[in-house]
Protein backbone atom coordinates (compact mmCIF):
# COMPACT_ATOMS: atom_id res chain seq x y z
CA UNK A 1 0.00 0.00 0.00
CA UNK A 2 2.08 3.07 1.24
CA UNK A 3 5.88 2.42 0.59
CA UNK A 4 6.94 6.06 1.74
CA UNK A 5 7.70 7.30 5.24
CA UNK A 6 4.53 8.32 5.64
CA UNK A 7 3.10 4.88 4.99
CA UNK A 8 5.24 3.45 7.85
CA UNK A 9 3.98 6.12 10.40
CA UNK A 10 0.23 5.39 9.56
CA UNK A 11 1.04 1.94 9.92
CA UNK A 12 2.40 2.56 13.49
CA UNK A 13 -0.06 5.32 14.10
CA UNK A 14 -3.18 2.54 13.09
CA UNK A 15 -1.68 -0.49 15.22
CA UNK A 16 -0.93 2.16 18.44
CA UNK A 17 2.93 1.11 17.90
CA UNK A 18 3.18 5.10 17.82
CA UNK A 19 1.85 5.87 21.07
CA UNK A 20 3.72 2.71 22.55
CA UNK A 21 6.79 4.47 21.00
CA UNK A 22 5.56 8.16 22.48
CA UNK A 23 4.57 6.81 25.88
CA UNK A 24 7.79 5.68 26.08
CA UNK A 25 9.38 8.47 25.37
CA UNK A 26 7.60 11.00 27.69
CA UNK A 27 8.45 8.53 30.47
CA UNK A 28 12.33 8.39 29.70
CA UNK A 29 11.75 12.44 29.78
CA UNK A 30 10.38 12.61 33.06
CA UNK A 31 12.59 10.26 34.78
CA UNK A 32 15.61 12.05 33.30
CA UNK A 33 14.15 15.21 34.31
CA UNK A 34 14.07 13.54 38.28
CA UNK A 35 10.25 12.63 37.86
CA UNK A 36 8.43 9.37 38.24
CA UNK A 37 7.76 8.07 35.25
CA UNK A 38 3.92 8.06 35.70
CA UNK A 39 2.26 11.77 36.35
CA UNK A 40 0.91 11.74 40.16
CA UNK A 41 -1.41 14.62 39.58
CA UNK A 42 -4.16 15.72 36.89
CA UNK A 43 -5.41 19.47 36.94
CA UNK A 44 -9.02 20.10 35.69
CA UNK A 45 -11.04 23.55 35.74
CA UNK A 46 -14.02 24.63 36.11
CA UNK A 47 -14.20 25.73 32.15
CA UNK A 48 -13.32 21.99 31.21
CA UNK A 49 -15.77 20.63 33.46
CA UNK A 50 -18.35 22.92 32.03
CA UNK A 51 -17.29 22.54 28.61
CA UNK A 52 -17.25 18.70 28.27
CA UNK A 53 -19.44 16.84 25.99
CA UNK A 54 -20.47 19.83 24.00
CA UNK A 55 -17.51 19.44 21.44
CA UNK A 56 -16.63 21.92 18.83
CA UNK A 57 -15.92 25.97 19.40
CA UNK A 58 -17.07 27.66 22.85
CA UNK A 59 -18.78 31.20 22.29
CA UNK A 60 -18.54 33.21 25.82
CA UNK A 61 -20.47 36.17 25.86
Amino acid sequence: MFTDDYGCFRRWRLDGHWSQVMNALHEEARQNAGRNKEPSVAVIDSRSIKNAGKGGGVVMT
